[in-house]
């Protein structure tokens, strides 16, 4: 199963849509979430959010591939859906299953055997979702797998010597999961959007007004 609960037995559930209808905004843990202090949200999309963008971003579906200690206490209670990797369905925290806390999903995922294509050619509700060992990679899957088109990305600044807002107890690797993406020339943007069709990606702009789309990556 792609994506599943625990109710008591593992029981699927699908997200999964041709089309998402509305842009999709990715918000990732980039320093610059540290340098506003107002919602970023944008009203009528779908936001989309990864390991620590979260106190920062509410968002409406949330991903981390790490174990519940990594993130802020307060996660787990939120009303949004939280998917974590499909192998952490026994795990406790704070005295408590993972899989009893509210609206917490699991997501099968495995290395692809046909590197990007796989986000493309993986579509259907028997599938894994692709693990390039980092959320980034996951979290674009389940956004095309759920029908987004035009997709934009918020938080993803490099540079200076912080990845992240804010700081949490990573496994190395979760430290340079954005440069690793970026880096990577299998697993890049670029030719992510080489692969999908009528696929748009887009780089914003965070400042202290309301966001602003900045360019197109090509």
């Amino acid at each position: 199963m792609a994506l599943w609960y625990y109710n008591p037995d593992p029981s699927k559930i699908t997200f999964r849509r041709e089309y998402l209808k509305t842009d999709a905004y990715l918000y990732l843990p980039g320093p610059s979430l540290a340098m506003v202090d107002f919602d970023v949200r944008i009203e009528g999309t779908t936001a989309f959010a990864i390991n620590t963008a979260y106190p920062k971003v509410k968002p409406n579906i949330w991903l981390g591939m790490d174990k519940p200690e990594c993130y802020d206490a307060r996660l787990l209670w939120e009303s949004f859906p939280k998917i974590f990797r499909g192998s952490y369905w026994k795990l406790d925290y704070r005295d408590m299953h993972l899989r009893d806390y509210p609206q917490v999903y699991f997501a099968d995922i495995e290395k692809p055997e046909k590197g990007i294509r796989d986000m493309f050619l993986l579509n259907k509700d028997e599938i894994y979702f692709a693990w390039f060992n980092h959320s980034l990679g996951a979290i674009l899957h389940v956004m095309l797998w759920m029908g987004a088109k035009k997709i934009h990305f918020v938080g993803c600044d490099l540079g200076g010597n912080r990845d992240y807002w804010m700081t949490a107890n990573y496994r190395m690797i979760s430290v340079f999961i954005i440069r690793l993406f970026i880096n990577n020339k299998n697993v890049s943007l670029r030719s992510l959007r080489g692969w999908g069709k009528n696929l748009v990606l887009n780089a914003c702009h965070v400042q202290t007004g309301p966001l602003l789309i900045n360019s197109c990556l090509t």
